[in-house]
């Protein structure tokens, strides 16, 4: 399959219209985003390739993300709010990429490859989170893992949020931090 880049503000709405309307055809989509038809099929052919393109261009992002928080380097709180701030620039690839892990396997018969593109993005948020509850920033009662796990569903919690209206897009980073490190902290940080 020839890979295929989508300009970022078209590639945000078309995430948006899948993960809103996940079963929606081409024409469909070209209309959700305001571009005719045919104008869609000029970038992309096939739906297939619409969907695979905009997964590669979320896991980009996620792993953009990543580098840009650079969380081997502490302090360790700023490095978890450079993570959120980057990956929620972008919530639309964000929320298609989590919506379309879902529709690729049944829930409760994980499949390998959904796992293995879940633990894309919870491995290096464990490994930080380790870090930091070696260093006793982080509580230690709670598993790494569920660290990561917990705060990629409250960053998923806070784009949707953010994408209904029900919280400020420019409150919802501070909103992930108050609420993620009031309970992940070992004490609360001034």
């Amino acid at each position: 399959m020839v890979t295929l880049k989508i300009e970022s503000e078209l590639a945000n709405k078309l995430a948006l219209s899948l993960s809103q309307k996940p079963r929606a055809n081409l024409q469909q989509l070209a209309t959700m985003v305001g571009i005719s038809k045919a104008t869609l099929y000029r970038i992309v052919p096939t739906r297939e390739q619409l969907v695979a393109t905009l997964q590669q261009q979320a896991e980009q992002h996620i792993t953009d993300s990543l580098l840009m928080a650079d969380l081997s380097v502490p302090p360790y709180l700023d490095a978890l709010s450079r993570f959120i701030k980057h990956i929620l620039l972008k919530k639309e690839l964000y929320i298609f990429w989590t919506i379309s892990l879902g529709m690729n396997s049944d829930y409760g018969h994980v499949s390998t490859a959904h796992h293995s593109a879940t633990m894309f993005l919870v491995s290096p948020l464990e490994a930080f989170f380790l870090k930091g509850q070696q260093a006793g920033i982080f509580r230690i009662d709670m598993p790494a893992v569920w660290l990561a796990k917990t705060l990629d569903y409250l960053v998923y919690a806070a784009a949707d949020s953010s994408l209904r209206g029900e919280i400020a897009s420019l409150k919802s980073v501070e909103l992930v931090e108050k609420m993620f490190i009031a309970g992940a902290t070992t004490t609360e940080p001034h």
